[in-house]
């Protein structure tokens, strides 16, 4: 799809100072944020949407690359009220 061979995708990719991996993370990682902060979808069904085979696999790489769970990044922040 990219018109080169995987070789030199990957050589591109170093010459850039990131990898096939690295890039795929990001990805599933910004796709599972939307998710997470615009729709209702459960977790389960965000963790297959963005290629994990289990809920807990996607949590734990979730919390790697935000340092916050999903659950917690779903949550809408917390408003103060002022004393009236």
């Amino acid at each position: 799809m990219l018109s080169m061979s995987a070789r030199t995708l990957h050589r591109k990719l170093v010459a850039e100072g990131t990898s096939f991996r690295k890039v795929k993370d990001e990805l599933r990682r910004d796709v599972a944020i939307h998710a997470l902060a615009r729709t209702n979808l459960p977790l389960k069904k965000i963790a297959e949407m963005v290629g994990f085979r289990d809920q807990s696999s996607f949590q734990r790489a979730f919390l790697n690359w935000t340092g916050r769970s999903p659950g917690h990044t779903r949550r809408p922040p917390a408003h103060t009220t002022r004393p009236t």
